[in-house]
């Protein structure tokens, strides 16, 4: 069988990992493809079965014989069936985020709904809602008289649920936001489609504001499941929605922050070992990189240069995954290196003792107990406000692992 995701720019998808784990004996592909490049792939129709992602779910359709009544209904395409030549398009995105609904307890009967964005998704996620509430509406950049502008939009104080179906969010425009969510801090829950990165800006957004925040992890792998059934639906696929999120989720970064000789290089080697996962110690790389010593760029440049080369690394390593990273102490001194390290991480604060921690004379900040001490005092209340979740360094090494552990595996089923 020849299948796979047709789209553009998608060689970070999960959508190999979730079809093959969906059914082990096949070779999902990549069909990463410009867009003049698409009549004489239809053309050629070398394929069985397709997943369909942005931006093609609508431009496809003129090549297909037939659409389903899923695909009807919202006028756009995410799955193609080849029957011996005879092309058939489907839709399993209104499937995927009715699970997403469901799978995250939120009601929408009568609730007023707000769409970001236009495309295939919004549409087959607006004539979903539109069955149990009339107060759906979309907003768009170009709106036709139907839609709402973004200028209207930022006018409204009813609002109850915002999805984000643009790629604004999305790990081509990954720290970027169709909106700014500080005008919207009564509305309860924030839904972002794009699942890479886990928190887009747009949910980092709605964290900071105590808001209800959901990736679209869940929408993913339900309409993945959806898609497997059609493509054999003589064959019981068994239900792995749960194992599936759990994957995928299990994927993030681990992110280690803390004091100088706070024990993040020690533990961060053994907790990659044993959750197999890659290591990167930010001081290191930076070493490695500059081709000199923590120390000897200390001496030689002032500390916001330092801090400069420092974000550098961070912007180069933030966007990789299955990955324990453990940070310079003084990476929380611009705020920015963590909200970057938290779309694909989870951040821990290795929260070490004063009385615990070391002076180290290779370390200008905190070369003797004097300076220790004041970067201590200093720091502390900021690392404790940009982590998840803090874990006492004062105990063995594998207490401290199997806490992390135990907290990281428990926020993946969330």
């Amino acid at each position: 069988m020849i299948y796979g995701l047709l789209g553009k720019n998608i060689q970070s998808s999960f959508s190999p990992f979730i079809h093959n784990y969906l059914r082990p004996s096949d070779n999902y592909q990549l069909f990463d493809l410009k867009e003049e490049e698409l009549s004489s792939f239809f053309k050629e129709k070398e394929f069985d079965n397709l997943n369909v992602t942005a931006p093609y779910k609508e431009r496809i359709i003129p090549y297909l014989d037939k659409l389903d009544e899923s695909a009807v209904i919202s006028n756009c395409v995410n799955t193609i069936i080849n029957h011996q030549g005879h092309l058939v398009g489907y839709n399993t995105d209104r499937a995927g985020f009715k699970e997403l609904l469901l799978r995250n307890n939120i009601e929408i009967d009568n609730k007023h709904i707000y769409i970001l964005g236009s495309g295939g998704s919004a549409k087959s996620i607006e004539a979903l809602l539109k069955e149990k509430t009339n107060n759906v509406y979309i907003v768009s950049s170009s709106p036709n008289e139907k839609q709402l502008s973004y200028s209207d939009f930022y006018q409204k104080d009813n609002i109850e649920i915002i999805i984000n179906t643009t790629p604004l969010g999305n790990m081509a425009n990954t720290f970027k936001s169709p909106i700014k969510l500080e005008r919207f801090i009564n509305t309860p829950t924030i839904i972002d489609i794009n699942y890479l990165p886990y928190r887009s800006d747009l949910l980092l957004q709605g964290e900071k504001l105590g808001l209800k925040t959901i990736n679209g992890i869940s929408m993913l792998v339900s309409q993945a499941i959806a898609s497997q059934r059609i493509f054999l639906p003589k064959t019981l696929i068994a239900d792995s929605y749960d194992n599936l999120y759990f994957l995928l989720n299990a994927k993030r970064n681990i992110i280690l922050i803390g004091m100088p000789t706070a024990g993040k290089t020690t533990i961060g080697k053994l907790l990659a070992e044993k959750m197999n996962k890659s290591f990167i110690d930010t001081d290191l790389l930076i070493e490695e990189k500059q081709q000199k010593t923590i120390r000897e760029l200390l001496q030689e440049n002032s500390l916001s240069d330092f801090r400069k080369i420092e974000k550098e690394i961070i912007k180069d390593i933030c966007l990789k995954f299955n990955t324990v990273i453990s940070c310079g102490g003084g990476v929380i001194e611009d705020h920015e290196n963590i909200t970057l390290l938290k779309a694909m991480g989870r951040v821990y604060f290795i929260d070490r003792p004063l009385n615990l921690l070391e002076a180290d004379p290779n370390r200008p900040l905190s070369s003797d107990k004097q300076r220790l001490s004041k970067l201590y005092q200093g720091r502390y209340n900021i690392y404790d406000s940009l982590c998840d979740i803090k874990i006492p360094n004062d105990s063995s090494e594998v207490e401290i692992i199997k806490k992390i552990q135990e907290d990281f595996y428990e926020s993946c089923h969330r």
